[in-house]
C-alpha cells in the first residue's frame, strides 16, 4: 500500500491532488527529476469520463516555459463560469526535465497524479516543445497514466513548424488529442490571463480541453451520481 502525501503543491502554489510515492529508482543524469508529479495501472478505458474523479485536473508542463500556469488560469476561469465547475481545482506540477524517459519514470522522487485524475500535458508549439511533449507522454505512459490531452501552446503567430508536427506524429494514440492553443499577443504587454479578453479561438481551445478532461455533468451543471 502506498503512503499518501497530502499537502503537495504545484509550481503555481495551488494544492495538487493527493500523491503517492513511487517505487525506488534512479535519478536523471543531472539529478533534476521534479517533485510534484503516482504510480498505478491505467489505460485509456480506465480514464473515461465516467471513471474520473470529479473536481481535479492536473497540468504537467513538458518543459519550463510551457505556459502551463497561464493555461491553468484560463481553465479555472472557464470552470468558474460553469454552475457545477466552480468547485474544480486545477493544479500545475513541476516541469519535466530533458532526460531519458525511462530514467525520469524510474525516479523515486517523481510524482504523477493517480490514474483517475485527468492530466493535460502542456508544451510550446515549436519543434523543441513538441519533442519534449513526446518525452512527457513516454514518462507518463511508463507510470501507467494516459493523458487526456496535449495542449500545444503557440509561441507566436501562424502555424507551428513542420518539425513540431513530425515529433507529435510519434505520439500516435498514446495520449488524447492535441489541442492547439492560439498565440495571445496581449500577454506580451503584461495582460493578466485571468482577466484578459478571450477571443473565440482561445475560448474554443480551452473549452476543447475541458471537454476532454471534465465529465459532462460538470460542464452542464448536472450533479454527477
Amino acid at each position: 500500500m502506498h503512503q499518501v502525501v497530502q499537502d503537495q503543491r504545484g509550481a503555481d502554489g495551488v494544492p495538487l491532488p493527493a500523491m503517492a510515492p513511487a517505487a525506488a529508482g534512479v535519478h536523471d543524469a543531472a539529478g533534476r527529476v521534479p517533485v510534484g508529479l503516482v504510480a498505478g495501472p491505467a489505460s485509456p478505458g480506465q480514464l473515461g469520463p465516467a471513471h474520473r474523479a470529479v473536481g481535479q485536473i492536473v497540468i504537467v508542463p513538458a518543459h519550463g516555459g510551457a505556459g502551463a500556469s497561464t493555461l491553468a488560469d484560463w481553465l479555472r476561469r472557464e470552470l468558474g463560469a460553469m454552475p457545477a465547475g466552480q468547485g474544480w481545482q486545477v493544479g500545475v506540477t513541476a516541469a519535466l526535465p530533458d532526460a531519458d524517459p525511462a530514467q525520469i519514470a524510474a525516479s523515486a522522487r517523481l510524482r504523477v497524479p493517480p490514474p483517475e485524475i485527468p492530466v493535460i500535458i502542456a508544451a510550446r508549439g515549436n519543434a523543441q516543445g513538441a519533442r519534449r511533449a513526446v518525452i512527457a507522454v513516454s514518462v507518463l505512459e511508463q507510470r501507467g497514466v494516459w493523458p487526456a490531452a496535449i495542449a500545444l501552446i503557440a509561441d507566436g503567430a501562424g502555424p507551428e513548424p513542420r518539425q513540431a508536427g513530425q515529433h507529435l506524429d510519434l505520439i500516435g494514440t498514446r495520449a488524447g488529442p492535441v489541442v492547439r492553443v492560439p498565440f495571445v499577443a496581449a500577454l506580451r504587454t503584461g495582460a493578466d490571463p485571468r482577466t484578459a479578453r478571450m477571443r473565440r479561438s482561445l475560448r474554443d481551445a480551452v473549452d476543447g480541453l475541458l471537454t476532454l478532461a471534465v465529465p459532462e455533468p460538470a460542464r452542464t451543471g448536472v450533479q454527477p451520481w
